[in-house]
């Protein structure tokens, strides 16, 4: 996606396939990016949201090792083994 838009009858979405540019109407459409890259995306956001957004911070995940019980294939049917 490169740029949002909202108009008259909804919204204006810009997108990129390839080397092509893209434009399309809807009535509704949902971000589903960065939260923080949608200021950029979207200017005509309204100073709320874009207060909302930039209070956002990300965090890093933790990646925790842990013993898995092994999975054993009997039929179709999988059965955990401990």
């Amino acid at each position: 996606m490169v740029a949002l838009a909202n108009n008259q009858a909804g919204v204006d979405v810009l997108y990129a396939q390839g080397k092509m540019l893209t434009r399309v109407a809807a009535d509704r459409a949902v971000y589903a990016g960065y939260s923080a890259m949608l200021p950029y995306i979207c200017p005509d956001l309204g100073a709320v949201q874009r207060k909302a957004v930039s209070d956002q911070v990300k965090a890093p995940l933790v990646y925790v090792k842990r013993r898995r019980p092994q999975l054993a294939c009997v039929g179709p049917i999988a059965e955990f083994i401990t």
